[in-house]
């Protein structure tokens, strides 16, 4: 899958929707151009407590591997670079650093792929859900799609959460979400779904336009 370089529309243009990839947008509209999607009002240092005070068991003031082990969204984050003393652990210096990146970066919303396979084979008609862990109130809003006969999804927050002239755009915010994928018809077990144990990090900077899920 060739990877798309983050992308910024900086007058009037919003880049056109492409199906399984991700390119970072950010519209600052004009005049006669689009209203701006506005940043969430994410509060760096006070997410960093929330996330401390839920996820820290022994109170040392980190998160080691094992307390990271209960937010898999964190654990995803340990792959893009989040633990910057590669220690196997975070702490609230790392976490107050990625949160202040996604404000600071400027980017509202973003297109974001998926795909699901089970047994190496691609799964039509599974649905996906992501649900932004809790410790962000309601800053971050869920996100889903339904996959092709490919097995891909092009994740999208309710457009309600979008300007109005930007109701026909797909796309999510920069966040740490639980992952719930459930079908009508194949059977998938709890781990993946009501008892999930499936975590994505969404974050601009990482150039992920891909992710995975296999059942």
């Amino acid at each position: 899958m060739e990877q798309m370089k983050p992308v910024m529309k900086l007058a009037c243009h919003i880049l056109p929707i492409v199906p399984v990839v991700i390119a970072t947008v950010v519209v600052l509209g004009c005049s006669s151009g689009p209203t701006a999607v506005k940043v969430p009002p994410i509060e760096p240092e006070a997410v960093t407590d929330a996330v401390i005070s839920q996820y820290d068991k022994n109170g040392d003031g980190q998160l080691a591997l094992e307390e990271l082990a209960d937010c898999p969204a964190l654990l995803d984050a340990m792959k893009n670079n989040i633990d910057k003393d590669n220690d196997k652990r975070l702490s609230k210096e790392e976490l107050t650093e990625r949160f202040s990146m996604w404000v600071k970066g400027g980017v509202g919303a973003s297109f974001l792929a998926c795909r699901v396979t089970k047994g190496g084979r691609p799964v039509e008609g599974a649905h996906v859900r992501l649900i932004p862990e809790s410790f962000f109130g309601d800053v971050i809003q869920p996100a889903e799609g339904t996959t092709d006969k490919r097995g891909s999804a092009l994740l999208a927050m309710d457009s309600a959460n979008l300007p109005a002239d930007l109701q026909n755009l797909r796309a999510v915010q920069q966040g740490l979400y639980r992952v719930e994928i459930t079908h009508p018809s194949v059977d998938i077990p709890a781990k993946f779904n009501t008892q999930t144990t499936l975590g994505v990090e969404v974050s601009f900077e990482s150039g992920r336009n891909l992710v995975e899920f296999k059942l």
